[in-house]
């Protein structure tokens, strides 16, 4: 996806959501990244007022990232974050236990910031079926502690052990989706996705020893997921080992609306509303976020036809202690097509 290209999607979702600061900044970004990402979210606080920007990208082409990496001349990519990064794809590519892994992302903290593209963190996706389906059996244990020795960074590897007790506190029908070795932040927290039964969520982090606050669990669990979900199951967030205050998060992502077939869209605007009544939106960007999601061609100055737009979104709700928040992934990626 070209420079011009990833501009005119990511303006899709227009003010409040995100400023033509952002744009020229998430621009610029683009630029750091190599060319084989080819999907990207970028992450927005729903709150009036704030105004921090993330930028996520992904891609499942591991041995063109690989050639970009070790061609490149850019200084940032020589930083000890991005030289985990390469000895990752390194790994990927050589190592028969990581090859399972279908894609990995990268997440750069808040835009805005003049050392954003070294803040650099990573997430390993652990399910072979992903993105079409979590189905595939659970989180395998031994391949998250194969990518995490592949990585070689000493805080995320002393939290090995930590991970090991929420794997085996997973219930029945539980699943860990990715790991997410934050080594762009201070103290590289080691976090997971995944999904459990909707009831089991508070019996599974406490088994695991999460710490944090059953009163909290219970509003994701009534407050949040319950009225705006008809999954059985809930797809969560956590961090596993950080020394901070223990937080948990519930995610809305297109696997859990694949579901709702052609309900889906008034869910997630049913979310936004109920987000908006919580007073964790701001209803500005509520309405922004209800006509982010779709497709459509648009033109590519690099290619002389025109480049078709997938655009999703993924909602958060995160609790840390004394606080709850809303984040927006806003998801996109580009194809060729001549239709």
């Amino acid at each position: 996806m070209s420079e011009a290209l990833f501009r005119s999607a990511a303006a899709r979702a227009g003010a409040p959501v995100l400023t033509s600061g952002d744009f020229a900044r998430l621009g610029a970004l683009r630029e750091v990244l190599p060319r084989s990402f080819t999907a990207y979210y970028v992450e927005c606080r729903l709150e009036r007022g704030a105004t921090r920007v993330d930028l996520l990208a992904g891609t499942t082409a591991k041995r063109e990232l690989r050639k970009e990496l070790a061609a490149s001349t850019r200084a940032t990519h020589a930083s000890a974050r991005w030289q985990a990064l390469r000895r990752l794809v390194d790994g990927w590519c050589d190592v028969s236990e990581l090859a399972t892994i279908p894609c990995l992302w990268i997440e750069l903290d808040d835009v805005a910031a003049p050392s954003s593209e070294e803040a650099l963190s990573l997430a390993v996706c652990l399910d072979r079926g992903y993105p079409q389906t979590t189905d595939h059996g659970p989180g395998n244990l031994a391949l998250a502690e194969r990518a995490i020795d592949q990585l070689a960074d000493a805080e995320v590897a002393r939290q090995r052990a930590a991970l090991s007790r929420y794997f085996a506190a997973l219930p029945e029908r539980g699943r860990v989706i990715h790991l997410s070795p934050m080594i762009g932040r201070f103290g590289a927290p080691l976090k997971i996705y995944g999904r459990v039964p909707l009831e089991a969520l508070g019996a599974f982090l406490q088994r695991a020893g999460w710490g944090g606050s059953a009163s909290q669990v219970e509003f994701l669990q009534r407050a949040v997921w319950a009225p705006a979900s008809t999954s059985p199951d809930v797809f969560f967030d956590v961090a596993v080992g950080c020394d901070g205050p223990p937080t948990i998060a519930v995610v809305f992502s297109p696997l859990e609306l694949r579901a709702c077939g052609d309900a889906a869209d008034r869910q997630r605007n049913e979310l936004l509303r109920r987000l908006t009544e919580l007073g964790l939106c701001d209803p500005d960007k509520a309405g922004a976020l209800a006509h982010w999601v779709g497709d459509e061609r648009l033109p590519d100055p690099s290619v002389p036809w025109p480049c078709r737009v997938e655009r999703w979104l993924d909602l958060k709700v995160v609790c840390e202690p004394n606080r709850t928040s809303a984040k927006a992934y806003l998801g996109f990626r580009a194809y060729r097509t001549l239709f």
